[in-house]
Protein backbone atom coordinates (compact mmCIF):
# COMPACT_ATOMS: atom_id res chain seq x y z
CA UNK A 1 0.00 0.00 0.00
CA UNK A 2 1.30 3.31 -1.17
CA UNK A 3 1.16 5.66 1.90
CA UNK A 4 0.30 8.48 -0.79
CA UNK A 5 -3.15 7.11 -0.58
CA UNK A 6 -3.45 7.25 3.03
CA UNK A 7 -5.58 9.80 5.27
CA UNK A 8 -5.26 10.30 8.64
CA UNK A 9 -7.64 11.90 10.82
CA UNK A 10 -6.54 14.82 13.13
CA UNK A 11 -9.64 15.86 14.77
CA UNK A 12 -9.39 18.33 17.01
CA UNK A 13 -12.88 19.22 18.69
CA UNK A 14 -11.32 22.82 20.61
CA UNK A 15 -13.05 25.16 17.77
CA UNK A 16 -16.30 24.97 19.24
CA UNK A 17 -15.20 26.86 22.83
CA UNK A 18 -12.36 28.60 21.73
CA UNK A 19 -13.44 29.58 17.96
CA UNK A 20 -10.20 29.51 16.55
CA UNK A 21 -8.50 26.86 14.20
CA UNK A 22 -4.85 27.09 13.88
CA UNK A 23 -4.07 24.75 11.39
CA UNK A 24 -0.82 24.20 11.33
CA UNK A 25 -0.08 24.26 15.42
CA UNK A 26 -3.40 22.48 16.87
CA UNK A 27 -2.86 19.02 17.59
CA UNK A 28 -4.86 16.10 16.97
CA UNK A 29 -6.87 14.68 19.92
CA UNK A 30 -7.43 10.92 18.16
CA UNK A 31 -3.83 9.92 19.18
CA UNK A 32 -0.08 9.59 18.91
CA UNK A 33 0.27 8.12 15.28
CA UNK A 34 -1.89 11.24 14.25
CA UNK A 35 0.18 13.87 15.79
CA UNK A 36 2.94 12.10 13.79
CA UNK A 37 1.68 12.35 10.77
CA UNK A 38 0.85 16.42 11.97
CA UNK A 39 4.44 16.56 12.04
CA UNK A 40 5.90 15.34 8.94
CA UNK A 41 6.23 17.92 6.11
CA UNK A 42 5.16 15.77 3.53
CA UNK A 43 1.59 15.50 5.21
CA UNK A 44 -1.06 18.26 4.66
CA UNK A 45 -3.81 19.26 6.66
CA UNK A 46 -7.16 20.07 5.90
CA UNK A 47 -8.38 23.44 6.72
CA UNK A 48 -11.84 22.04 8.51
CA UNK A 49 -12.13 22.70 12.03
CA UNK A 50 -12.62 20.42 14.38
CA UNK A 51 -12.68 17.17 11.59
CA UNK A 52 -9.45 18.01 10.43
CA UNK A 53 -7.62 15.17 7.94
CA UNK A 54 -4.26 14.49 6.97
CA UNK A 55 -2.83 13.50 3.44
CA UNK A 56 -0.96 13.49 0.50
CA UNK A 57 -3.24 13.26 -2.15
CA UNK A 58 -3.70 16.76 -3.62
CA UNK A 59 -7.25 16.43 -4.96
CA UNK A 60 -8.29 15.75 -0.89
CA UNK A 61 -11.10 18.23 -0.55
CA UNK A 62 -9.10 20.56 2.05
CA UNK A 63 -11.22 23.50 2.66
CA UNK A 64 -14.79 22.42 3.41
CA UNK A 65 -16.18 23.12 5.67
CA UNK A 66 -19.47 20.97 5.78
CA UNK A 67 -17.45 17.45 7.23
CA UNK A 68 -20.11 15.23 7.00
CA UNK A 69 -22.12 15.99 3.72
CA UNK A 70 -21.22 16.36 0.41
CA UNK A 71 -17.41 17.45 -1.19
CA UNK A 72 -16.67 16.86 2.47
CA UNK A 73 -13.30 14.30 3.23
CA UNK A 74 -15.83 11.78 3.88
CA UNK A 75 -17.76 11.81 1.10
CA UNK A 76 -14.23 11.94 -0.96
CA UNK A 77 -13.56 8.15 0.73
CA UNK A 78 -17.18 7.02 -0.17
CA UNK A 79 -16.88 8.38 -4.19
CA UNK A 80 -13.16 6.83 -4.28
CA UNK A 81 -14.61 3.75 -3.08
CA UNK A 82 -11.44 3.75 -0.36
CA UNK A 83 -11.74 1.95 3.00
CA UNK A 84 -11.22 2.65 6.65
CA UNK A 85 -8.74 1.20 8.73
CA UNK A 86 -8.69 0.55 12.34
CA UNK A 87 -5.31 0.40 13.99
CA UNK A 88 -5.49 -0.22 17.59
CA UNK A 89 -9.32 1.52 17.56
CA UNK A 90 -12.55 -0.15 17.83
CA UNK A 91 -15.82 0.17 15.77
CA UNK A 92 -17.22 2.90 18.58
CA UNK A 93 -14.41 5.71 17.01
CA UNK A 94 -15.78 5.25 13.27
CA UNK A 95 -16.72 8.96 13.04
CA UNK A 96 -17.56 7.83 8.96
CA UNK A 97 -21.21 6.60 10.72
CA UNK A 98 -22.10 10.50 11.10
CA UNK A 99 -21.76 10.27 7.21
CA UNK A 100 -24.03 6.95 6.66
CA UNK A 101 -26.34 9.29 9.22
CA UNK A 102 -26.36 12.28 6.95
CA UNK A 103 -26.44 10.28 3.55
CA UNK A 104 -29.80 8.96 4.94
CA UNK A 105 -31.20 12.26 6.69
CA UNK A 106 -31.78 10.65 10.29
CA UNK A 107 -34.04 12.28 11.57
CA UNK A 108 -32.87 12.32 15.36
CA UNK A 109 -29.96 14.57 14.69
CA UNK A 110 -30.03 18.69 13.64
CA UNK A 111 -27.89 20.40 12.11
CA UNK A 112 -25.59 23.77 13.93
CA UNK A 113 -23.29 25.76 12.34
CA UNK A 114 -20.13 27.28 14.53
CA UNK A 115 -18.33 30.30 13.99
CA UNK A 116 -15.06 30.94 14.53
CA UNK A 117 -11.49 31.67 12.54
CA UNK A 118 -9.04 29.38 10.46
CA UNK A 119 -5.57 30.64 11.41
CA UNK A 120 -3.04 29.80 8.71
CA UNK A 121 -0.17 31.34 7.30
CA UNK A 122 -0.38 34.05 9.84
CA UNK A 123 -3.95 34.85 8.32
CA UNK A 124 -7.34 34.45 10.19
CA UNK A 125 -10.32 33.76 7.92
CA UNK A 126 -13.88 34.08 9.38
CA UNK A 127 -15.65 30.62 9.25
CA UNK A 128 -18.61 28.82 9.70
CA UNK A 129 -18.95 25.03 9.76
CA UNK A 130 -22.02 23.42 9.73
CA UNK A 131 -22.98 19.39 10.77
CA UNK A 132 -25.60 17.91 12.20
CA UNK A 133 -25.04 16.90 16.01
CA UNK A 134 -26.27 14.83 19.10
CA UNK A 135 -29.14 16.71 20.67
CA UNK A 136 -28.41 19.17 23.79
CA UNK A 137 -29.36 17.20 26.86
CA UNK A 138 -30.79 14.38 25.41
CA UNK A 139 -28.72 11.34 25.29
CA UNK A 140 -27.53 9.76 22.09
CA UNK A 141 -25.25 6.49 21.55
CA UNK A 142 -25.00 3.72 19.01
CA UNK A 143 -25.04 0.17 19.76
CA UNK A 144 -21.97 -0.78 18.65
CA UNK A 145 -22.28 -4.43 19.38
CA UNK A 146 -24.61 -4.72 17.16
CA UNK A 147 -23.02 -2.38 13.92
CA UNK A 148 -19.78 -4.30 14.06
CA UNK A 149 -21.83 -7.50 13.94
CA UNK A 150 -23.80 -6.62 11.06
CA UNK A 151 -20.66 -5.71 8.95
CA UNK A 152 -19.38 -9.56 9.89
CA UNK A 153 -22.30 -10.62 9.06
CA UNK A 154 -21.85 -9.73 5.98
CA UNK A 155 -18.33 -10.33 5.20
CA UNK A 156 -17.43 -6.86 5.52
CA UNK A 157 -14.54 -6.85 7.23
CA UNK A 158 -11.02 -7.82 6.51
CA UNK A 159 -9.01 -8.52 9.47
CA UNK A 160 -5.33 -7.41 9.05
CA UNK A 161 -3.52 -8.93 12.36
CA UNK A 162 -4.31 -8.37 16.01
CA UNK A 163 -6.41 -5.43 16.92
CA UNK A 164 -5.84 -3.79 13.52
CA UNK A 165 -8.98 -4.41 10.65
CA UNK A 166 -10.71 -2.69 7.42
CA UNK A 167 -13.58 -2.11 5.82
CA UNK A 168 -14.61 -0.55 2.80
CA UNK A 169 -16.72 2.68 3.46
CA UNK A 170 -19.68 1.69 0.50
CA UNK A 171 -19.65 -1.31 2.58
CA UNK A 172 -20.75 0.63 5.85
CA UNK A 173 -22.96 3.18 3.99
CA UNK A 174 -24.83 0.28 2.21
CA UNK A 175 -25.27 -2.21 5.25
CA UNK A 176 -25.93 0.52 8.11
CA UNK A 177 -27.26 2.55 5.79
CA UNK A 178 -29.91 -0.43 4.78
CA UNK A 179 -30.77 -0.25 8.76
CA UNK A 180 -31.58 3.35 9.44
CA UNK A 181 -33.23 3.59 5.95
CA UNK A 182 -35.72 0.72 7.26
CA UNK A 183 -36.00 2.49 11.03
CA UNK A 184 -33.62 5.28 11.87
CA UNK A 185 -33.45 4.41 15.79
CA UNK A 186 -32.40 0.76 15.26
CA UNK A 187 -28.72 1.60 15.25
CA UNK A 188 -29.02 3.49 18.53
CA UNK A 189 -28.52 1.90 22.20
CA UNK A 190 -30.97 0.26 24.04
CA UNK A 191 -30.36 2.98 26.81
CA UNK A 192 -31.35 6.16 24.64
CA UNK A 193 -33.55 4.19 21.93
CA UNK A 194 -36.74 4.92 23.88
CA UNK A 195 -36.24 8.12 24.86
CA UNK A 196 -35.46 9.32 21.02
CA UNK A 197 -38.69 7.64 19.36
CA UNK A 198 -40.66 9.17 22.31
CA UNK A 199 -39.31 12.51 21.92
CA UNK A 200 -39.53 11.89 17.71
CA UNK A 201 -42.97 10.55 17.97
CA UNK A 202 -44.13 13.83 20.36
CA UNK A 203 -43.29 16.02 18.05
CA UNK A 204 -44.39 14.70 15.07
CA UNK A 205 -41.25 15.26 12.32
CA UNK A 206 -37.54 14.92 12.63
CA UNK A 207 -35.90 17.19 15.59
CA UNK A 208 -34.94 20.91 15.36
CA UNK A 209 -32.34 23.01 16.43
CA UNK A 210 -34.95 25.36 18.22
CA UNK A 211 -36.61 22.24 19.80
CA UNK A 212 -33.21 22.08 22.29
CA UNK A 213 -31.28 25.16 22.04
CA UNK A 214 -32.57 28.54 22.62
CA UNK A 215 -31.47 30.66 18.84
Amino acid sequence: MDDKNLIFPAFNYDFTRTKIFDVENDPSQVGVLTNYILGRSDYFRSNTPIFSFSSKLKDMPFDNLTPFYKGSVLNYLYDCDGSILFYGAKIDSNTYLHYVESQYDVPYRYNKKFNGKILLDNSLKQVNVEFHVRPLNLSLDYNWDYLLNLLREKQAIVDLGRNFFGVKARDISNIWGEVIRLNPTNILSNECRDSVKNKLNSLGRAFLISDFEDI
